[in-house]
């Protein structure tokens, strides 16, 4: 682990959850973040929920809330909005759309993950904007809000000072952190999360030309899997699990 940088500022993180959010699409970002700090970063993560209470998230775990949204003080560098598979009935949540309203205004940059958007949309934070989505909620992205431009097959796309990402493995490809300000060494700590579609890498320039993903080798959780030539070679099972014995 190298040395972090002194005589500088922390940049501030902030993360939006609530009730019913999707776990990994906040413990990813939290641990692109906090894994950047390894390698040079320094960044300051924190969460907070519309009422300043804790939550449970999609997957019945429990996440601690450091503060209320309208306690936050002063810009956070990123404000993080993550998704949740019951977007539906989160868009039309007025306390959750009035806290993530907040905290983009006082905020330096703004980025969703997956189903994150619908949110930012929701709220009119997209209006006119280009965004993505994961894929298989792009078309209900497109029918809801015809106001936003949505690009399907982008990994991430920056419009302004708003983010939006696809699946939540999007991030470790994603000029999030890298765009807030580089880290001393910012090469070695994206490749401890990097994973590449269809064999092609998604690298920054993805945030405005759209990169193909393989719709057909999608994980639960992302936009796409680990390329073939990225695998590390096949363990041979033992004879006894091999059926030989």
């Amino acid at each position: 682990m190298k040395d972090r940088p002194s005589g500088r500022k922390p940049l501030l993180v902030t993360v939006l959850v609530f009730p019913g959010v999707r776990l990994l699409d906040v413990t990813g970002p939290i641990e692109v973040f906090t894994t950047a700090n390894e390698f040079g970063g320094r960044y300051r993560v924190r969460t907070v929920s519309p009422d300043g209470a804790d939550v449970v998230t999609a997957a019945g775990t429990g996440l601690r809330v450091d503060l209320a949204a309208a306690q936050v003080q002063g810009a956070s560098d990123v404000v993080v909005i993550p998704g949740g598979p019951e977007w539906p009935s989160l868009i039309k949540d007025d306390a959750l759309l009035d806290a993530m309203r907040g905290l983009d205004a006082r905020g330096c940059r703004t980025a969703s993950i997956c189903t994150g958007a619908f949110l930012l949309a929701a709220a009119g934070l997209l209006d006119g904007r280009k965004a993505t989505t994961h894929w298989r909620f792009a078309d209900q992205l497109a029918l809801h809000y015809p106001k936003v431009t949505v690009e399907a097959d982008a990994l991430f796309v920056r419009d302004g000072h708003i983010m939006t990402s696809a699946g939540v493995t999007s991030i470790s490809r994603s000029p999030w952190s890298r765009s807030t300000s580089a880290p001393t060494s910012p090469a070695p700590w994206p490749r401890t999360w990097s994973c590449s579609c269809s064999g092609r890498a998604a690298s920054p320039s993805s945030v405005s030309a759209p990169t193909p993903r393989a719709r057909d080798r999608r994980c639960c959780a992302g936009s796409w899997t680990r390329s073939p030539r990225t695998r590390p070679p096949r363990t041979p099972l033992p004879p006894w699990r091999a059926g030989q014995v």
